[in-house]
């Protein structure tokens, strides 16, 4: 288990969620990937407000209470990170199928493409929307231009995305 840090918060990877039934030595886990910073705080808090998707893995949580999140893998800034994380989520999940005393709450397995997905933007477009932002321009005539959603351009401009551009 890889210990969770402040610079994890950013990364994608992969993770566990356990809730284990002491009683019987059963461990009930979900396997997921994704910004750790946000599925590492996420999963807990939907367990704790009865609210998880997984049913299996609250009902679990709901019967013995407990719950730990595990780091399981921390993907390097890469172009295609997400694409990673998955192919670790999936092969996660079938290490955790061999286990015994293990019980895998995922449904099915997670969705890999073979293809990178094809962002719309690039750094260099970046540093143009940054430059168009800088000058006053609205943000809705910038992701016209660029076929992106308002959104992405207002996270742009927050820092929320692409913010080691300059």
């Amino acid at each position: 288990m890889k210990e969770y840090n402040k610079t994890m918060r950013t990364n994608q990877g992969a993770y566990a969620v356990h809730v284990v039934d002491e009683v019987n030595d059963i461990n009930y886990i979900y396997i997921g990937s994704g910004f750790l910073g946000d599925r590492v705080s996420g999963n807990v808090s939907k367990l704790k407000r009865v609210g998880h998707a997984n049913k299996k893995l609250q009902d679990a949580y709901n019967k013995f209470g407990n719950v730990k999140v595990e780091i399981l893998d921390v993907i390097d800034r890469c172009e295609n990170e997400k694409i990673v994380a998955r192919e670790s989520e999936a092969d996660w999940i079938k290490h955790f199928r061999r286990v015994d005393g293990v019980v895998v709450c995922n449904t099915d397995k997670p969705t890999v493409t073979s293809e990178p997905y094809a962002r719309k933007l690039d750094e260099y477009k970046v540093r143009e929307i940054k430059a168009r932002l800088t000058s006053g321009e609205k943000l809705k005539d910038i992701a016209n231009y660029y076929g992106v959603k308002v959104a992405l351009i207002s996270k742009i401009k927050t820092g929320l995305r692409w913010a080691y551009i300059e």
